[in-house]
């Protein structure tokens, strides 16, 4: 997780980069099998957090 202060700028890769993550989290948990549905759902949590974050506070 990448932590930046409110006043410094993000630049458009990284926020490409944090949404791609959660977009990859999310995938691999609706379709994997190996995790328990709690495990799922918290790597889908997980993934929506990053994308909110990605978002900014506006």
């Amino acid at each position: 997780m990448m932590l930046i202060s409110m006043s410094e700028s993000i630049s458009h890769d990284v926020i490409r980069q944090m949404v791609m993550r959660a977009a990859a989290m999310s995938a691999k948990a609706l379709t994997g099998t190996e995790q328990s549905p709690e495990g799922r759902l918290r790597t889908l949590m997980e993934g929506h957090g990053e994308v909110l974050a990605a978002r900014g506070p506006g």
